[in-house]
């Protein structure tokens, strides 16, 4: 942050709240969906894992998504200094992607929605990643 850059910083605020408005969604539960999909970038060893078969390995992939979300859960509500009780709702990739990797996200937003009372919402991968 600087007090010259502040105008460009309002500007990308401005990109979670138009992508709600057109979903039907908060701009809070757009940034955790973004929060949420850039995580899994700190997973520097995914790439390791997948080596020793040639190639990504779907289940290898989906049972690495399951061991560590609770981890990129804890580290997301972490990095943006707020409690799982603030959050407005629960957002998920819904796809494209690799069903098990998917389905591991849906059912994490889905346990986290219903014990918090949250609205879930399925966000597209490439709005998660155009954030």
């Amino acid at each position: 942050y600087s007090k010259d850059n502040f105008p460009n910083i309002l500007k990308l605020a401005e990109g979670p709240k138009n992508i709600g408005e057109r979903h039907g969604v908060t701009a809070g539960q757009i940034a955790l969906a973004w929060i949420l999909a850039q995580l899994f970038s700190f997973l520097a060893q995914r790439k390791l894992r997948h080596e020793v078969y040639g190639g990504i390995q779907a289940y290898v992939a989906m049972k690495a998504h399951q061991r560590n979300m609770p981890e990129a859960i804890r580290r997301a509500l972490s990095d943006a200094n707020i409690s799982i009780e603030e959050v407005d709702g629960i957002a998920f990739t819904r796809g494209p992607g690799m069903g098990g990797c998917l389905g591991a996200g849906l059912m994490a937003a889905k346990g986290i929605a219903a014990a918090l009372g949250k609205p879930l919402v399925g966000v597209h991968h490439m709005v998660s990643d155009k954030l």
